[in-house]
C-alpha cells in the first residue's frame, strides 16, 4: 500500500513539471549549437609548427631528426623552406618541404612541381574549430620530397 502512495506522489510530481524546468538542468553545452563556421576563418593566416620526427636529408645523413620549423600561410599560399638537420650536422644537409593552403586545405610535404610524374599533393589537414586554439596531429607521416615520418604538426588560426 505505500509503495502504490508512493508511486502515485512521483507520478503526480513528475506531471507538475513543466518542460522549462527540465530544460534548466540541462549543462549549457548541450543545448547550444556549434557557431563555427570555417569561411569565417579563410582571410586569416595560419601558423604551422612542424616539430619532432625524422625527415629524408637525401644524402648520406640519410633520415634524422630537424629542428622544429615554423610556416605562416594565408589563403592561397605555397611556401618551400629548408629543414634543418638537428645534432652533428656533417653534410650541412637540409631537406626541402612544401606547404600549401588553399580554401580551408592544409597540405603537408607536396612534391615539387618538377616531379610531375607523381601527383602527390601532400596530407591534407582541413581547417576545423581546433586550429582558433591551436591543434596538434601527432604521428604524422609523409610522402613527399621530405618524407617525414611521426611528426607533429601543429596549426593555430592567427587572429
Amino acid at each position: 500500500m505505500r509503495l502504490t502512495i508512493l508511486l502515485l506522489l512521483s507520478s503526480l510530481l513528475l506531471a507538475c513539471t513543466s518542460v522549462s524546468e527540465v530544460r534548466q538542468v540541462l549543462p549549457v553545452q548541450q543545448i547550444q549549437p556549434t557557431n563555427f563556421v570555417a569561411a569565417n576563418y579563410l582571410k586569416k593566416p595560419i601558423s604551422v609548427t612542424l616539430a619532432n620526427g625524422t625527415a629524408d636529408f637525401h644524402n648520406l645523413d640519410g633520415v634524422s631528426a630537424y629542428e622544429p620549423i615554423v610556416f605562416i600561410l594565408k589563403n592561397g599560399d605555397a611556401i618551400t623552406k629548408a629543414l634543418t638537420k638537428t645534432g652533428n650536422n656533417f653534410f650541412d644537409s637540409d631537406a626541402k618541404i612544401t606547404l600549401v593552403y588553399q580554401n580551408g586545405l592544409l597540405y603537408v610535404d607536396r612534391l615539387s612541381p618538377q616531379n610531375l610524374s607523381i601527383n602527390y599533393l601532400g596530407v591534407p589537414f582541413a581547417l576545423s574549430e581546433g586550429w582558433i586554439q591551436g591543434e596538434t596531429y601527432t604521428n604524422v607521416n609523409t610522402d613527399g620530397f621530405s618524407r617525414l615520418r611521426d611528426a607533429n604538426v601543429t596549426v593555430r588560426i592567427n587572429q
